[in-house]
């Protein structure tokens, strides 16, 4: 077990029949939390569905490349 799938079992962050919406702005970060949570949902004693969306921060320097 992880320290993210730890915290998300003792905070009991996500539950049986959740549905988690991750806004994703394309850089590392928010790609590696998308390949976090379904490496979770694969092994998690629970069921729950991830859905994605895109997001752009309207910031001037933001470049995800």
């Amino acid at each position: 077990m992880t320290l993210f799938d730890a915290a998300i079992q003792d905070f009991e962050m996500i539950k049986e029949g959740d549905r988690v919406l991750v806004a994703l702005s394309g850089d590392k970060n928010s790609m590696a939390l998308i390949h976090i949570l379904k490496s979770f949902q694969r092994a998690a004693p629970i069921k729950f569905t991830i859905g994605a969306v895109t997001c752009n921060p309207k910031v001037e320097d933001f470049n995800p490349n």
